[in-house]
């Protein structure tokens, strides 16, 4: 069974990426924030959003700054 996921307009990732609607646009043509195109409404999964800003997370390694 298919797992439900939440879509989410530009406007509400906007909030939760906590920046511009053109930083939006900027992530999702040129960053690969994953979207949905349904007719010429552009819709977000809320799961994909969220692994996506995970995937973009910097890891600190002391190690290879020494």
């Amino acid at each position: 069974m298919a797992m439900i996921d939440v879509m989410l307009t530009k406007e509400d990732v906007s909030k939760i990426l906590g920046c511009s609607l053109s930083s939006v646009d900027t992530y999702r043509k040129k960053e690969g924030l994953p979207f949905f195109k349904l007719g010429h409404a552009v819709r977000f999964s809320e799961r994909a959003v969220l692994e996506w800003l995970e995937s973009k997370a910097v890891r600190f390694n002391p190690k290879k700054e020494e």
